[in-house]
């Protein structure tokens, strides 16, 4: 059914009905974080429990590090038990001792020697400090989104909303993750890409090295969709973050790194279950402790024909004149979803600017505005997959990625009309 067949009054009802949405999950959110925030103390929510779990990773890599532990960092769960430790000493509030069981550090040790620097501040500091850096990051999230894909169509209320109430980014900033810094340098590389810059945008995305698992499944679809330049320069500068850690570090403190990444691969680290989103999340959830290979396998399978499915969906969109290549970016991430062995449910932010295109510079029937729903529900399903046990969003997103990109037309985008 065609937008313009849609009679008048049920879209401005379909489009109202848009609005109150992403206005009430706005304030859900913003409720939720702010009765958090009053009577903070301490590193501290206003209910006692600690501010920022994630962060307390880094914080206690940098104790860790700077006590000359940086084995235990890496080996035989000694950061899961100093956490454990340190949370039970920390908790303000009964029943706040949960046990950090078969956990180690997967972050590069560059990233635990710069921490043991700041452990010079407490706690509560880093919290403060992280929430702030955060909220800033958001806002030149949506500056360079607003930049890349002409300002003059966010000027209107609906993605305004939908972008400041997007639940990935309360699900980011509550823990403590570090996906909004991660969103920035997307849409920075982006930017620089659309000026036709590849070998600097590659450059300037390698600066994600916190999170390696990033690089391979990116640099291998740009470079598939014919962006060789990017991706080399993804790859040089990824190696070229590992020369100061090697410096400072040493080679040793790297090999403990590999074996906890090898570790994590594998599955013999803790993660909740329900909070892994992709392929791979999904099968482990549905045959759990099944002793076998093939949930990997099969995860395996799919996300190889995701990733191909897409390049070859791409490489015939972006042989059209209005198709920017910002845009194959985006698409790179949201690949990246399904394709990941490991992607947490905060991490579903980093498929917002595709689905912001979409939303912003096409119009949208019915059956569109169902496919664009898709996206925001699959955030929905990831944390009833957190209380279920359950991760269920990897078909959703499978469904939202290969509609948007099979729906696409860009010769009817809203920039070649105006």
């Amino acid at each position: 059914m065609p937008a313009n067949l849609i009679p008048p009054r049920l879209r401005r009802m379909l489009t109202w009905g848009a609005q109150a949405t992403a206005l009430l999950s706005l304030l859900l959110f913003l409720t939720v974080l702010s009765s958090n925030l009053i009577g903070v103390k301490g590193g501290h929510w206003n209910g006692g429990g600690l501010m920022l779990t994630d962060l307390s990773q880094h914080y206690a890599a940098g104790m860790l590090w700077k006590e000359g532990e940086q084995r235990s960092l890496y080996r035989d769960y000694k950061l899961g038990e100093w956490l454990t430790v340190w949370k039970q000493h920390q908790a303000h509030a009964e029943g706040d001792t949960v046990g950090v069981n078969h956990f180690n550090y997967v972050y590069c040790p560059l990233v635990a020697w710069i921490s043991s620097g700041l452990t010079r501040f407490s706690f509560g500091t880093w919290a403060r400090v992280w929430l702030v850096l955060c909220c800033a990051a958001y806002g030149l999230s949506a500056w360079l989104l607003a930049h890349n894909d002409a300002a003059d169509l966010y000027r209107r209320p609906l993605p305004l909303l939908w972008l400041a109430g997007f639940p990935g980014f309360f699900l980011t900033l509550i823990p403590g993750q570090n996906t909004v810094l991660t969103l920035a340098l997307l849409l920075a590389a982006a930017a620089l890409l659309n000026k036709r810059r590849e070998v600097l945008a590659g450059l300037v995305l390698s600066c994600a090295f916190y999170k390696p698992q990033i690089m391979p499944c990116i640099a291998l679809f740009m470079l598939l969709c014919g962006c060789w330049r990017f991706s080399s320069a993804l790859a040089a500068g990824s190696l070229l973050w590992l020369l100061p850690g090697l410096v400072l570090c040493g080679w040793k403190s790297h090999f403990y790194w590999m074996q906890s990444l090898q570790d994590m691969a594998a599955g013999r680290q803790f993660v909740k279950p329900g909070l892994n989103q992709s392929w791979c999340g999904f099968l482990q959830d549905l045959a759990p402790g099944s002793g076998t290979p093939l949930p990997g396998a099969l995860a395996a399978v799919l996300s190889l024909l995701t990733l191909l499915g897409a390049v070859f969906l791409v490489r015939k969109k972006c042989r059209q004149p209005h198709w920017q290549p910002a845009w194959t970016l985006y698409v790179a991430f949201t690949v990246w979803l399904l394709a990941s062995p490991y992607v947490g449910h905060y991490e579903l932010l980093l498929g917002l600017p595709w689905w912001m295109v979409l939303l912003v510079r096409f119009d949208w029937d019915l059956r569109h505005g169902l496919l664009l729903a898709a996206f925001w529900i699959a955030g929905l399903f990831s944390i009833a997959g957190l209380c279920l046990h359950v991760s269920g969003t990897a078909p959703m997103l499978a469904l939202w990625l290969g509609g948007s990109l099979a729906w696409v037309d860009v010769q009817k985008s809203r920039e070649k009309r105006n």
